[in-house]
């Protein structure tokens, strides 16, 4: 038995054709739900960078704090071998002893530039026993031998000073280590973390 569309309608009063309305309803259905699904990716998406930029930030400062406190074993090390001994100088001619130090396999003399760059250039090693003595090097692994590829290399800056008025019989000393996760101070993604001991001689 065939039915004609209006008999049909009749029969099935439920099913109703698909005017132009609700065409138009069903696409702004569809638009208001891909808009929201799109606003809740971006802001997840915006989560997670700053997630990472915060992992990566605090991968660095440690980077920085660990180069400070190598930086800070050298110079303890280097100054009970009494490297840094001002009281040298009281003999005449002064007794100086040898000026070379070695932090991580690597030589640090007098007058020769440090790893540590800056706009003004490399920092000079100073080690020659008077009132203050300051010097840099490297502090990653990576640094002994051949460095090879862009990676920035970790290094520390040292500053060692005697305190009190009588520098061949100073009260105390003061070691002043800044460690940074890149020797280039020009990089804005440079970090600095800074450690100081001060202990009576």
């Amino acid at each position: 038995m065939k039915f004609t569309q209006s008999e049909n309608l009749i029969l099935n009063p439920k099913r109703q054709p698909l005017n132009a309305s609700s065409a138009g309803f069903v696409l702004l259905f569809a638009l208001l739900i891909s808009s929201i699904l799109l606003a809740t990716g971006l802001g997840i998406s915006r989560i997670i960078m700053r997630e990472i930029f915060l992992a990566s930030l605090a991968r660095e400062s440690s980077v920085a704090f660990f180069a400070a406190d190598t930086g800070a074993e050298c110079a303890f090390h280097w100054y009970y071998a009494y490297k840094f001994d001002s009281s040298t100088f009281t003999s005449n001619p002064p007794l100086l002893p040898s000026r070379t130090l070695f932090c991580n396999g690597q030589a640090i003399r007098d007058g020769e530039p440090g790893p540590l760059k800056s706009v003004a250039g490399n920092q000079l090693n100073d080690i020659k026993g008077g009132v203050t003595s300051t010097f840099s090097f490297y502090t990653s692994p990576q640094s002994i031998g051949t460095v090879s590829g862009n990676k920035p290399l970790p290094c520390s800056s040292v500053t060692l000073t005697f305190l009190g008025t009588d520098i061949n019989d100073p009260s105390s000393v003061l070691i002043k280590s800044k460690g940074y996760n890149s020797c280039d101070l020009t990089k804005a993604q440079t970090l600095e973390r800074t450690i100081e001991y001060a202990f009576v001689r």
